[in-house]
């Protein structure tokens, strides 16, 4: 038979093993007072798990990072299982859903969410769980571990020093901006990324600007980005043409601009852009290849803002949270 954890009567008259109540480092000692108040929910996902597996005796581990969940029940055999818990048909496991979604509602002392937990229970209810908060201490990314997907924690891009920005590869600098800008908004409350990436630099700004508006190219062609705007003041719109222009060497403005000229006859704020801009009237018409040639140079798109922020490092330097 497995030995079982050694518990005591917790607060309430629940049962908790003593492990979940042993010394926690200065560092987690908010953490500690975190879990306290998920106990209801983790309660709940004890209850359901258990009632999904026949197997007995079992342990289960269940870890959340940066908002995905994985889960596995083992069993000490003989023979052993080790399964994923998604693998059950029919199963639909919502506290496990539920408790993800208040794990992005607990923040430390300094105001950050949570970025991971580990809980691990059985079958009599006995479980440990720790909360994880960013660090923010690292000096270089070896020491942080990547998520299941190959990608780094969304928190790492809370601070962005430059010694770290230096650091990451085509594809972490790609994520910098919309990584970093999500967060400090949920963290300072600012209203909108223009408002909070104007505070930074017009590099920033214009990054943002750029990687937004690819976004709607991508999802609804030029139509679907001329008209998420078409109530923004012609300014916005000469901002998006301007970043664009980040790659002047690329070609990209000269695409973007024939793009003004083309959707100035259906949008009154482009025209304005488009005079403002200088650029000359074309004729009206609802057919055009602009998207053939977008798509054709969209490979290129991210080794150009890569390049970009190596060379501004200091326009995307930007620190959240300082260090303890």
């Amino acid at each position: 038979m497995p030995r079982r954890l050694p518990t005591r009567k917790a607060a309430g008259g629940y049962e908790a093993p003593r492990r979940c109540r042993r010394t926690i480092p200065r560092t987690q000692q908010w953490a500690a007072k975190t879990n306290q108040l998920m106990e209801e929910s983790v309660k709940e996902v004890v209850k359901q798990f258990a009632a999904l597996v026949p197997e007995r005796p079992f342990t289960c581990k269940l870890t959340i990072r940066d908002g995905a969940s994985s889960a596995y029940w083992t069993t000490p055999g003989p023979p052993s299982l080790r399964v994923d818990a998604g693998d059950r048909p029919g199963v639909r496991w919502s506290a496990r859903w539920a408790l993800v979604d208040e794990l992005r509602t607990r923040k430390d002392e300094r105001g950050l969410t949570a970025s991971g937990m580990d809980l691990s229970f059985d079958q009599d209810g006995h479980f440990r769980m720790e909360l994880q908060f960013p660090p923010l201490d690292f000096e270089n990314l070896g020491e942080i571990p990547t998520e299941n997907d190959g990608r780094l924690p969304r928190w790492v891009y809370l601070n962005l020093r430059p010694a770290l920005i230096r650091q990451f590869d085509e594809s972490q600098l790609n994520e910098l901006v919309p990584s970093h800008v999500e967060q400090a908004r949920a963290l300072l409350g600012f209203a909108s990324d223009v408002e909070y990436t104007k505070s930074i630099s017009e590099a920033f700004y214009l990054l943002m600007l750029n990687i937004n508006a690819d976004g709607e190219i991508l999802n609804g062609r030029f139509d679907q980005l001329f008209g998420r705007f078409a109530g923004a003041k012609p300014s916005l719109i000469m901002d998006i043409h301007r970043s664009w222009e980040l790659f002047e060497d690329a070609g990209w403005a000269g695409l973007i601009s024939e793009a003004v000229q083309l959707y100035s006859h259906f949008h009154p704020n482009v025209e304005v852009a488009r005079q403002a801009l200088g650029l000359s009237t074309v004729e009206k018409r609802t057919e055009s290849d602009i998207m053939a040639r977008y798509y054709a140079m969209k490979p290129t798109l991210r080794q150009l803002r890569a390049h970009y922020i190596r060379e501004h490092v200091d326009e995307f330097t930007k620190v959240l949270v300082p260090r303890r």
